[in-house]
């Protein structure tokens, strides 16, 4: 899956966020539910999210940080 073939608006699976970012699965759905990435719940699936391109490329875009760089 190529960066350059989504448009903004773009509904991404945690799949496939997890491909593109090169993380675990997992790691996205903790940047959803601590508030990193917004996301939306589908309706009837327990636990299943999307999130907007948008969204998830302005996170991934940002440069890493730790907690010696916030101190």
């Amino acid at each position: 899956m190529n960066q350059a073939n989504h448009d903004p608006d773009d509904q991404l699976s945690t799949t496939e966020c997890a491909v593109l970012a090169k993380v675990n699965r997992r790691t996205i759905v903790t940047w959803i539910r601590s508030g990193q990435l917004q996301a939306s719940r589908l309706p009837g699936r327990r636990g299943h999210y999307r999130v907007k391109y948008a969204d998830f490329n302005s996170l991934i875009s940002k440069p890493a940080t730790t907690d010696r760089d916030i101190e």
